[in-house]
């Protein structure tokens, strides 16, 4: 490397933006990152200055460095536009961002030019004393973590707190906090004590931010309420959020997810279907109907003409999904298992051969999420119970910490305690050499 462009790349690298926060460039995670902010800059959104910024990023680790200097600049332009207060703090991570693109693309004078740009917003604009970082800074570093995914919600807790250590009251950071301490963790970690922290910061978020449904409807689900023991109050103000619903539908998920787990699918399903006639167009929508017919569908235990009519319907509605969110992995995975019970084998074998091809491309997690749900659809649908676990082990043998991971272990332990499976003694020694690893694991750190 020449000794100019050495020096700048060091000098870049000392600071605080997308390129240096140590983001998953996978191509599915950035293609599905892409598909779901691109989707955001349909509906009304109070960050859209920091969604371009990210969106530029993503562009740029798509290889797209044209498209992402659009973004970038569209990104300043929104952020200079919500006025002169804090605008410095706002531009320092969009500036920096540009430095490196035009860094990148071999143009060092512009990069140059930026990283200069970006040193005088940090003399007009230093960090409170307690904090490392601008809280503007780590206030966006924490919501970009957030939209990579649940295993960056750790790394984001620490943003949003340092965050708040300079703004104590600013709503976006508790927000913020709230939502990456909800998704940060797998209910196997989740004690009472813990529990009780989350709600307490959903509801503080909730209080500064009364008159956002994410957070009115996030507040719902993490609850503790018994199924029989849901109060009418509760249920008719989750019911009323669907009509307070204006210009987008922020917070269904959360409220159709309270609806199916607390008071019935059906209620589930019925506010689904307003939610749809209110956005007809809109695909996130459409997505989470398909959802709430799935569910519907396997609470029917047996086949019948109103579960097939049930079925179909998915059917329909998890297409069109995907022809809008082509790298819709849980939705490929779920419309297999509607065309497996719909009798049409072929087609749900088609979708898990074309899946299985690009491996290669797949996060750890996906490729989890995609072993076993494979294992499953071997075992209830194909009454292949060898080849079942099999795929089971393969999800269970990726280290990464999720859900399907501790379901496919789940399912192999289960194996195990009926004792009735000719493969017992090697799952077995299977996973006491997993969790023997994982202990070293532990005791090396």
């Amino acid at each position: 490397m020449e000794p100019g462009r050495s020096f700048l790349n060091k000098q870049l690298e000392r600071l605080e933006c997308h390129f240096t926060w140590n983001l998953d460039n996978s191509p599915t995670k950035l293609d599905q990152l892409w598909e779901h902010l691109e989707e955001k800059i349909q509906e009304e959104c109070s960050w859209l200055g920091h969604l371009y910024n990210l969106l530029g990023y993503v562009h740029h680790a798509r290889g797209y460095t044209k498209e992402a200097l659009s973004y970038l600049k569209r990104a300043e332009g929104m952020i200079r536009e919500q006025g002169p207060t804090e605008l410095y703090s706002r531009l320092l991570v969009n500036q920096t961002n540009l430095a490196w693109v035009h860094y990148c693309r071999g143009e060092l004078t512009e990069s140059q030019t930026y990283l200069e740009k970006v040193q005088k917003l940090q003399q007009a604009s230093p960090p409170p004393p307690e904090c490392n970082l601008h809280p503007e800074v780590s206030g966006e570093k924490g919501w970009t973590l957030v939209k990579f995914g649940k295993s960056y919600r750790h790394r984001a807790i620490e943003c949003f707190e340092m965050a708040l250590k300079g703004e104590p009251e600013r709503k976006e950071w508790h927000k913020g906090l709230a939502i990456a301490m909800s998704g940060a963790y797998l209910k196997s970690e989740i004690t009472p004590e813990l529990q009780t922290k989350i709600l307490e910061q959903i509801k503080k978020a909730r209080d500064k931010n009364p008159d956002c449904l994410y957070m009115v409807s996030l507040y719902l689900v993490k609850l503790p309420l018994c199924q029989s023991s849901v109060p009418e109050a509760i249920v008719k103000e989750a019911l009323s959020l669907v009509d307070r619903m204006s210009i987008n539908w922020e917070g269904l998920s959360n409220i159709l997810e309270f609806l199916r787990r607390k008071v019935s699918l059906d209620s589930a399903l019925d506010v689904a279907q307003r939610a749809l006639k209110k956005f007809p167009q809109s695909s996130g929508v459409k997505k989470q109907v398909a959802i709430c017919y799935k569910w519907k569908i396997f609470s029917i235990k047996e086949n019948s003409t109103k579960k097939q009519n049930l079925i179909s319907k998915a059917v329909d509605f998890y297409e069109e999904v995907i022809g809008s969110y082509p790298h819709y992995l849980r939705g490929k995975l779920d419309l297999a298992t509607m065309y497996s019970l719909s009798g049409n084998e072929q087609r749900a074998d088609q979708i898990y051969s074309d899946l299985f091809l690009k491996t290669d491309s797949l996060e750890p997690r996906a490729l989890q999420l995609l072993y076993s749900r494979y294992g499953s659809h071997l075992n209830w649908l194909k009454r292949s119970s060898d080849e079942s676990i099999d795929y089971h082990k393969k999800a269970a043998e990726i280290p990464a910490l999720s859900e399907d991971r501790e379901n496919s272990i789940r399912i192999l332990n289960s194996i195990v305690q009926r004792g009735q499976h000719h493969k017992c003694e090697e799952i077995r020694n299977f996973l006491e050499n997993l969790r023997a690893h994982e202990d070293n694991k532990l005791t090396s750190q």
